[in-house]
């Protein structure tokens, strides 16, 4: 899967101990960053939904996919004007 260089940016930003990995804390600064204000629980419930392989941290393409389902949502709920 290809990445686009805005969401592997943002990972990044946000993995603040190099992990290669967010975990619940670095995932809501995460959301946060991207106007979605949450909460720690509810960082964690997205948290424990878009990680695949069920390690409690999300690996950058499981952020990337959760990712693309907000765009989605966004473009569904938002489209740009024409």
């Amino acid at each position: 899967m290809s990445i686009p260089s805005d969401v592997r940016d943002i990972f990044h930003r946000f993995d603040r101990n190099r992990s290669g990995r967010l975990d619940y804390r670095e995932l809501r600064n995460a959301l946060t960053a991207l106007s979605l204000d949450t909460s720690h629980s509810h960082a964690a419930k997205i948290l424990t939904r878009y990680d695949s392989d069920q390690n409690g941290l999300l690996e950058l393409d499981e952020f990337a996919n959760l990712c693309r389902q907000l765009r989605e949502w966004q473009w569904a709920t938002c489209p740009p004007d024409v």
